[in-house]
């Protein structure tokens, strides 16, 4: 009955509808009228206007670089120049924005097309052409760097890196490809970046009408930055004076002083009421207030960026913070100051996901560096007045007719970083070691745990027993039971997911394609097969009577399930790919509504959310969007995600991973059980339900990863690693970035530099007193400093090129003792022509010895001659074997090459063509001694290792040792009851399937390290500079 009622519904309000439409579409082109030009700016430009413009729109996210930067160069910064540090920010962001949506533009459709082309002229390199842009995003600088020129502004320092980063990518290309790219990304220059640049300005304001929004540009001399201080609300200019050039900092650091530090002129209103009504609802509102507060609040037309420097304690929710003053809704930007970090508020209509968290990461760092050019700087005196601040007269009745108006839907929010990053990374890679699961991406295995959680979640036994005592009081009954009902109904629903997908990287404009995607669960029976398949697995291991027939069930059930997943990760992964082509059925829908009169495009497009069938088809139930993980040297910490103003949309979740390698969710909970909750005075209990289905899809997330990955082992795991071996939220292990100091303006410097020299200033404008006396003091350091590089460069041949000098002489004593060399001779004497090269096979160690290293025994010393490479293409006289000085390491008898320190060119020639563009050019690299491994780590010497532990899972650094499924991968490893051996005739062979966690525990039990890419490329070289 219901697939009937649905298909009902679906042919009488969507079919039927969409068919009409059609046809009219079809009667416009024979009347030579373009269904596509109704979307100038792109369908989701056009879907944002209308459909994305209340105060749950907009999306959230924070940085907390400031603040940590300031702390790590010990900057301490008065309050007066940290406002102005982000008032300036903010003016030179905007007098810049068209150059970084230039940029933005560029990185986008110079990669795509070079792709495009160079699989046209069949390029064998155009899948790599694919993964450029993947491959600049790793490169991307969000700030300038030591190598940026002192008078270049980010953009332009931006802009110059891509150029070179292109250089590198076309180097070697066929001329005629190139010609032709330059070609076409010239074309698309002069056609379509002009256009984005208007379509993506954030120099305008939002006017409402009943349909949508109209963005209003305006001129950038009438520009303001907004400061929000202790409730006020304050206007700056952008401009100096009548003309287009940035307003001078003294001008805005005395302004500042003034607004801070002098009395205010009037009382504080708050306009948050007036933020959270609904945008269909301002024009009505608008027009009843009175005369003078209407036009007060146009002036806040003004400014697109609001800075609110009343600090609210950081450790509140995104969706806290950001309910602090924040204008009326008709800004594109609300920046907030929690005094630990910022917290970037911003409209959907003027900012995608994507481009919001990047632009927030480019503000920070401006702001860093013009704190670094205001702390060098004299206390900053107060002006004579405040800025201008808006009066907002509300006379009596129009706080009446605010709260009178229709609200935007209540919400409560909750955030975690319990889940489980390195578990699921590691359940991703054994994904593409398994046929069936090379589709399934991190994010796709949260989409289809949502659908899982849904249905097995039960909320904690406290908050059931507080919603049943509530539902015994008549005033909290019905919310109660509002709550319950939700809670019981979504365990008998699949929810529909709207899943952001970027458009960007192939048309800019097009921003996002809205992808709705629902978990066929029943039809795939996933959390049946999952169990089963445990349940066998768990058989297995305990030793069934019968262990074949019980390993036989077991691989019959994983195959079944593997199967199924595999078409889950299918068909998602189709959808994705259509999805960014713009070929989904919401993109569809709104294509629909093009030439039809906006009065008829609101009422169709109002259909869906009669109907929850059609609704989920279209415009889905819940909204998942992934930032994804951001930039190494990102700041960025939580990013909290925007709801449409579909009142069918019930959750919105937001996920980013920082630097550090720490997943953070955030989800918004709009169903109506939360408003009646608040209407009650029970917000609180609202805000507890969220947190509890977050945090147990989080915890039940990562036993879930336990288990499959426990599946796709295909090897019991031991209990113990089950248990306390991973911790929630705990990031890959990953050296610390430490961040530059932030380099002044670059205006700043070019202001300096107009400014004339004096042959001869005032003596009351020099310094230290006399000149002589300043030259003496001068003339003082300059002889400490030269004192203090002589003694460290003492201290550091000392201390660097000693332990290489210790090990040369043992290296020296011991090659004399094999005859190899006379003890006078140099460690890079030649050695007669009658030398026999010595190789040395790798060590076989039987699995029973298990020594820990001690670094008190000596090494054993020996000279390996080895010959060196010649190239074959032209004949040449064979060269000297060159002598390699050995040590070999107790541990596990590897014998080690002795490496001095050096400079040498790393990188690949330019004319090597299997070099990727990460590896060009050249360029020089010193590297301290050190010794390596002469052989690569045989299996028995892994096998004895591993036998001290005991086991493989967990137990290397906290992770598992071996990839997984390593006994079917020819791994010569074997297990049995006396722990790990080798199979016989493949003691010497070099192991594999080692994980990085693996490698590194081991190197760390012989007593060394991993190591680095430039050690490694230098003992790989050799002395031919040759890899």
């Amino acid at each position: 009955d219901l697939k009937l009622r649905n298909k009902l519904i679906y042919g009488l309000f969507y079919w039927g509808p969409a068919k009409l439409l059609e046809t009219y579409q079809r009667l416009l082109k024979l009347a030579g009228k373009d269904p596509a030009s109704s979307f100038p700016e792109g369908t989701w430009q056009f879907y944002v206007g209308y459909a994305l413009r209340d105060d749950t729109a907009r999306h959230t996210c924070e940085t907390r670089g400031f603040d940590a930067t300031l702390r790590q160069y010990n900057i301490q910064l008065a309050p007066v120049d940290r406002v102005t540090a982000w008032t300036m920010a903010a003016i030179y962001t905007l007098h810049q924005y068209d150059d970084l949506l230039a940029n933005e533009w560029r990185e986008r459709v110079y990669t795509h097309t070079l792709h495009q082309v160079a699989v046209e002229y069949e390029h064998k390199d155009a899948p790599y052409y694919a993964q450029l842009y993947r491959l600049w995003e790793s490169k991307r600088p969000y700030l300038r760097r030591r190598d940026a020129y002192l008078d270049e502004d980010f953009p332009t320092y931006r802009r110059r890196k891509f150029d070179e980063f292109m250089a590198v990518a076309t180097e070697g290309l066929p001329k005629s490809l190139v010609e032709e790219w330059r070609s076409r990304i010239k074309a698309a220059q002069a056609e379509e970046l002009p256009s984005y640049q208007r379509q993506m300005r954030i120099h305008a304001y939002l006017e409402p009408t009943i349909y949508g929004e109209i963005r209003k540009p305006a001129p950038l001399p009438q520009v303001r930055v907004g400061v929000i201080h202790e409730g006020h609300y304050y206007l700056l200019p952008v401009c100096a004076g009548e003309g287009r050039l940035p307003v001078d900092v003294g001008a805005v650091r005395a302004q500042i002083a003034a607004l801070m530090r002098l009395p205010a002129e009037k009382t504080a209103v708050s306009l948050t009421s007036i933020a959270a009504v609904r945008r269909s609802a301002f024009p009505d509102l608008i027009q009843s207030l009175s005369p003078a507060l209407r036009q007060e609040l146009a002036k806040l037309h003004q400014a697109p960026i609001w800075i609110n420097t009343d600090q609210q304690p950081a450790q509140q929710p995104l969706s806290a913070i950001r309910q602090g003053e924040r204008g009326i809704g008709d800004h594109p930007l609300t920046i907030f100051d929690t005094g630990e970090s910022f917290v970037f508020d911003l409209s959907h209509i003027f900012f995608d996901g994507i481009w919001g968290v990047s632009l927030a990461e480019i503000l920070t760092n401006e702001a860093l560096g013009w704190a670094v050019y205001l702390h060098s700087l004299p206390p900053a005196e107060a002006g004579r007045h405040r800025p201008y601040s808006p009066a907002f007269s509300f006379r009596p009745g129009d706080a009446d007719l605010v709260t009178q108006a229709e609200q935007v839907a209540q919400e409560a929010s909750a955030e975690t970083a319990a889940v489980d990053l390195p578990a699921l990374l590691a359940l991703r890679q054994s994904g593409k070691e398994e046929a069936a699961l090379q589709h399934i991406t991190v994010n796709d295995w949260l989409v289809l745990y949502r659908a899982i959680h849904t249905a097995v979640y039960q909320p904690s036994p406290e908050l059931q027993a507080e919603l049943q005592a509530l539902r015994r009081d008549e005033k909290t009954r019905p919310a109660a039971e509002t709550a319950l009902a939700a809670l019981h109904d979504d365990q008998n629903s699949n929810p529909a997911i709207l899943i952001p997908v970027d458009a960007s990287r192939q048309s800019p404009r097009d921003r996002v394609y809205p992808l709705t995607f629902e978990v066929p669960l029943l039809n795939l029976e996933l959390i049946n097969l999952h169990q089963k398949t445990l349940a066998a697995q768990r058989a297995y291991e305990r030793g069934a009577p019968n262990p074949s027939h019980a390993y036989a069930q077991f691989v019959k059930a994983r195959q079944a399930y593997l199967t199924r997943l595999q078409a889950f990760g299918e068909e998602l992964h189709r959808q994705k790919q259509r999805a960014m082509q713009g070929d989904t059925m919401s993109v569809g829908t709104i294509r629909l509504l093009a030439h039809v009169p906006i009065p008829v495009q609101r009422l169709l497009d109002g259909i869906p959310g009669l109907f929850d069938s059609l609704n989920d088809l279209i415009k889905g139930r819940e909204v998942f969007s992934n930032v994804g993980w951001v930039a190494r040297s990102s700041t960025l910490t939580r990013f909290m995600t925007a709801k449409d103003d579909n009142e069918k949309k019930e959750m919105a979740w937001g996920v980013m991973t920082d630097a550090p390698g720490v997943m953070r969710l955030t989800l918004r909970d709009f169903r109506p059980h939360v408003a009646q909750l608040a209407a009650v005075g029970r917000h609180d209990l609202a805000a507890r339900l969220a947190a509890d289905q977050l945090e147990a899809y989080a915890a039940d997330l990562n036993q879930f990863v336990r288990e499959l990955q426990k599946i796709l082992d295909g090897v019991a795991e031991p209990s113990a690693a089950l248990a306390g071996e991973m911790e929630p939220g705990r990031a890959v292990p990953e050296k610390r970035y430490k961040r530059p100091y932030p380099l002044i303006p670059a205006a700043v410097i070019r202001a300096q530099e107009k400014q004339p020299v004096l042959a001869d200033p005032p003596l009351a404008e020099q310094t230290g007193g006399s000149s002589g006396w300043g030259c003496f003091a001068l003339f003082l350091f300059a002889v400490v400093m030269l004192v203090v590089f002589f003694v460290g460069g003492l201290f550091y041949v000392a201390v660097q090129v000693r332990p290489y000098d210790e090990l040369v002489v043992i290296a020296r004593q011991g090659a004399a003792a094999a005859g190899l060399f006379q003890p006078e001779e140099t460690p890079t004497a030649v050695p007669a022509m009658t030398l026999t090269p010595t190789l040395t096979p790798s060590p076989t160690i039987a699995p029973s010895q298990t020594p820990r290293p001690s670094r008190t025994p000596s090494p054993t010393v020996t000279a390996v001659v080895l010959p060196t490479a010649t190239a074959t293409l032209t004949p040449s006289p064979t060269p000297l074997p060159t002598a390699v000085l050995t040590i070999t390491r107790p541990a596990d008898g590897m014998p080690m090459a002795l490496i001095p320190a050096t400079t040498f060119q790393m990188g690949a020639y330019a004319a090597d063509e299997l070099a990727r563009p990460d590896e060009r050019s050249l360029h020089e690299v010193y590297v301290d001694s050190y010794a390596i491994d002469l052989y690569e780590v045989s299996v028995a010497q892994y096998a004895a290792f591993l036998k001290t532990l005991g086991s493989y899972v967990g137990t290397c650094q906290g992770y598992t040792c071996l990839s997984t499924r390593f006994e079917t991968r020819r791994s010569y490893l074997t297990v049995d009851a006396a722990g790990f051996g080798v199979v016989p005739g493949f003691e010497n062979y070099p192991v594999n399937n080692v994980s990085w966690f693996g490698a590194q525990a081991y190197c760390e039990w012989v007593g060394g390290r991993l190591p680095t890419e430039a050690e490694w490329e230098l003992a790989a070289r050799g002395g031919d500079e040759r890899l």
